[in-house]
């Protein structure tokens, strides 16, 4: 991710509770980005947003299923 330009922007990554997501999410907070940590799983999205804390970053979990448009919609909008 080197390179990005994220210092100071919002990344909201999906399914960051594991794998790729959490890479991810590990990524966007160590170029300086506040990241928006989502995922289906309470445990595991919160166990990233620790990992992101820890990092120094900026981050906030929402538990949210991204199949549910409705959902998805209005956590986008605020």
């Amino acid at each position: 991710m080197s390179g990005v330009g994220t210092d100071g922007r919002v990344a909201l990554v999906t399914g960051a509770g594991s794998g790729l997501g959490r890479a991810t999410a590990l990524g966007f907070a160590a170029q300086g980005a506040r990241v928006l940590v989502v995922d289906r799983d309470d445990v595991t999205g919160r166990e990233t947003l620790d990992l992101v804390q820890d990092a120094g970053a900026e981050g906030l979990f929402v538990e949210i299923d991204v199949t549910n448009r409705a959902a998805v919609e209005a956590m986008v909008s605020v």
